[in-house]
């Protein structure tokens, strides 16, 4: 089961998953705003943020996938466990990742 949080940012709600397993981990954010230009392209092309979101995640395995509309955006980051370092606290709860 995901852990989830949702809080409001300016003229929508975002709801943020976070799913694991052995192989990977996946977080995957999304709203009901106004979404991204029609050409996600476009949206990779200007800015840093999305673009580099990207290169992180390529930089340690995993992949960023976008998909937006008129009726809102949802991004999905997953990255393979392999290449972070964790340290867990005593109840399991991750302390801290860093890479490897």
């Amino acid at each position: 089961m995901p852990k989830q949080r949702t809080g409001t940012f300016a003229e929508s709600t975002a709801v943020i998953s976070v799913f694991r397993n052995e192989t990977f981990i996946k977080v995957e954010v999304q709203d009901h705003g106004r979404g991204f230009s029609s050409n996600l392209d476009v949206a990779f092309e200007h800015g840093l943020g999305l673009r580099g979101m990207q290169e992180r995640l390529r930089s340690l395995g995993g992949a960023l996938k976008v998909e937006s509309n008129a009726e809102g955006t949802r991004v999905i980051a997953t990255v393979p466990i392999g290449s972070l370092n964790f340290n867990l606290e005593s109840d399991g709860r991750l302390a801290r990742a860093a890479v490897s």
